[in-house]
């Protein structure tokens, strides 16, 4: 039985118990994202069915938005040490 290395839990629970914690968190955001279009749009009522649906498009949306945000932070960090190193270049063959 494989286990974590921080605690003595069984890897297959550990994986059960994050995709549990995924799963509520888009059910609460499908849920919330229903109750705002409830209250923007009254007369359309979107049925509770769409709140798994929705929570983990949202989820998705999150971690794509999240992905685009590091990867320019990636590249951002990428250019400036490479103009470090080029600053460092030049230093040094005009001293």
């Amino acid at each position: 039985m494989m286990y974590l290395t921080l605690v003595q839990l069984p890897l297959k629970e550990f994986i059960s118990e994050l995709l549990t914690f995924i799963y509520s968190i888009a059910h609460y955001l499908g849920a919330f994202v229903i109750y705002v279009f409830g209250l923007a749009i009254p007369q359309y009522n979107l049925h509770q069915d769409l709140a798994d649906p929705l929570g983990f498009l949202a989820v998705i949306t999150g971690f794509l938005i999240l992905y685009k945000i590091t990867q320019k932070v990636a590249w951002g960090i990428l250019i400036v040490g490479w103009v470090f190193v080029a600053i460092r270049v030049l230093i040094v063959l005009f001293e």
